[in-house]
């Protein structure tokens, strides 16, 4: 769509595209060391940061607990440091930027139905795509994942379409304000020009 990728393959597919190894003994025990007390609603199991790794859901499908195979061992991880992602992001991309953030962007948006977390990771990569990736600190997963085929579609498709920028999302009656204005005044260069358009007709047909 628009222009050609250069990456063959994406951050998000290079760090949770592989299929984990399942050590079902090991999970079993570990949900029964540490959950005899409580009902499991599901286990998941996602390749995430390059190891194998396992979300356990307590009666709703909000935070989880995060167990991770590290050295043939499952181990709670309740967090991930910025040190961890950049070791792990160095290894592949040469990267431009990477900080924790505490608010919106224009391509990170607050989300309609279910609001986007916060705080996330945001990591620029100096790659060919010129990938962004926004990583949740406490499970590792990508949130999201950009590049410049997305971002470009971000701006001409949303961006001028429905005018979806954070700061507008952010004074929400301005937006709709703004639409409305912006459809008006095109309904009103359409009735205009239909208004022409017939006029030319019956003076044409008069001739």
């Amino acid at each position: 769509w628009i222009m050609k990728l250069d990456q063959e393959q994406s951050a998000k597919e290079l760090m949770e595209g592989q299929k984990p190894c399942v050590d079902k003994e090991k999970m079993i025990d570990c949900l029964l060391t540490n959950y005899s007390n409580k009902w499991i609603k599901s286990v998941e199991m996602k390749q995430v940061l390059g190891k194998p790794t396992y979300f356990v859901h307590i009666q709703t499908l909000q935070n989880p607990g995060v167990w991770i195979m590290e050295q043939g061992d499952l181990k709670k991880r309740d967090s991930v440091s910025l040190v961890q992602l950049h070791d792990l992001l160095q290894s592949h991309y040469p990267m431009v930027k990477l900080a924790k953030i505490t608010d919106y962007d224009n391509y990170y948006l607050p989300g309609n139905n279910a609001k986007r977390p916060l705080p996330v990771f945001k990591a620029e990569l100096n790659n060919a795509d010129k990938g962004v990736l926004y990583v949740s600190p406490k499970t590792g997963i990508i949130l999201k994942e950009l590049n410049k085929k997305s971002k470009l579609r971000r701006w001409l498709y949303k961006g001028f379409h429905s005018f979806d920028f954070y700061l507008l999302k952010k004074y929400e009656w301005l937006r709709i304000a703004i639409l409305s204005l912006l459809s008006l005044a095109g309904l009103f260069v359409s009735l205009s020009a239909a208004v022409l358009a017939v006029k030319y007709c019956k003076k044409a047909k008069s001739q």
